[in-house]
C-alpha cells in the first residue's frame, strides 16, 4: 500500500526543492554575491575595470570572462528571487483583463487627467511667479 502511494504522488526535481526553500541568510548572501558578480563583469564589459594581460587564465580573455560571470550572476539572482515570485504566477491566471473598449476609455480618461492637471499646475506656476515678483521687485 505505501509503494503504491508514492508511485501515484509525481516525482520533484531534489535540486529545485532545496532551493524553494526557505533559506534566508543564505539567500540573501546568494542575492548580494549575484548583485556584487554583475556589477564586476559589467564594469569589466563596459572598459570601467581592467584585466590586465598576464592575469592568468583571465588577462587572455577578459570579455568572455565577464559574459560568463554576468550568465552565472543573473541565474543565481534568479534562484533568489523566484520563490517570490513562484505564487504570483497561478493568481495571474485569475485576472480578468480589461476588453480593448474599456482599455482606449479608461486610456482617454487618465490622459485627459494629465492633461488637466499639467494645465492646474502651470497655472499655479504663473500665479506663484507673478506673486514672488511682485513681493521680492
Amino acid at each position: 500500500m505505501a509503494i503504491k502511494d508514492t508511485l501515484d504522488q509525481p516525482k520533484r526535481n531534489k535540486l529545485l526543492e532545496v532551493l524553494s526553500q526557505d533559506y534566508r541568510a543564505e539567500n540573501i548572501f546568494l542575492a548580494l554575491i549575484a548583485i556584487v558578480a554583475m556589477a564586476f563583469s559589467v564594469m569589466i564589459l563596459s572598459g570601467t575595470l581592467n584585466v590586465k594581460d598576464n592575469y592568468p587564465l583571465l588577462g587572455a580573455y577578459p570579455k568572455v570572462f565577464a559574459i560568463i560571470l554576468l550568465i552565472i550572476s543573473t541565474l543565481g539572482l534568479a534562484v533568489v528571487l523566484w520563490p517570490f515570485y513562484e505564487p504570483s504566477l497561478g493568481e495571474f491566471k485569475k485576472i480578468t483583463w480589461a476588453k480593448a473598449k474599456e482599455f482606449y476609455e479608461d486610456l482617454f480618461r487618465v490622459i485627459v487627467f494629465m492633461i488637466f492637471l499639467v494645465f492646474i499646475l502651470l497655472f499655479f506656476d504663473i500665479v506663484c511667479r507673478y506673486f514672488y515678483n511682485i513681493i521680492y521687485s
